[in-house]
């Protein structure tokens, strides 16, 4: 992409004109795409940032119609694993801290505790990164749903 198609992109998403409206929208110097132009370089980390800051996805931005692939979430989770270098007890210890944070949905939701509504609920809250999404709602919203399944069987 060169620096004219980024900055076009940039006032697109931004509806302003011009450069420094642009970098001021993003929260950048108002010099900063004018920099980009002189040096002929975009500086990828900075507008990668401003992206992100912006809840703009950045393969969109910058890889628009490519073919990308995406690990799922157990192959996420397996890296993240064996990033962090869990040891057998520490995973085991999580799993039950995990256990013990969803038991009270059992109850709340009337659900039945059997090993794949635990499995689920443990798996859904071990997986959640980020806190994107608030983790209380993710595990809410899944033993709702669990328990309307089991009410509808």
């Amino acid at each position: 992409m060169s620096v004219d198609e980024c900055i076009e992109k940039l006032r697109y998403l931004s509806g302003c004109q011009s450069d420094s409206a642009v970098a001021r929208w993003f929260g950048w110097k108002d010099n900063t795409l004018a920099n980009w132009r002189r040096r002929a370089s975009i500086s990828y980390d900075t507008l990668v940032l401003g992206l992100l800051n912006r809840s703009v996805s950045v393969d969109w931005f910058l890889l628009p119609y490519q073919p990308l692939t995406y690990p799922s979430l157990s192959e996420y989770q397996q890296l993240q694993d064996s990033q962090r270098g869990y040891g057998h007890a520490d995973k085991v210890a999580e799993t039950l801290q995990a256990l013990e944070r969803v038991q009270p949905l059992f109850n709340e939701f009337n659900l039945a505790a059997t090993e794949q509504n635990k499995a689920l609920l443990v798996e859904t809250l071990l997986l959640h990164q980020h806190d994107v999404i608030p983790v209380s709602l993710v595990l809410r919203q899944v033993a709702r749903a669990l328990a309307s399944a089991q009410a509808q069987s």
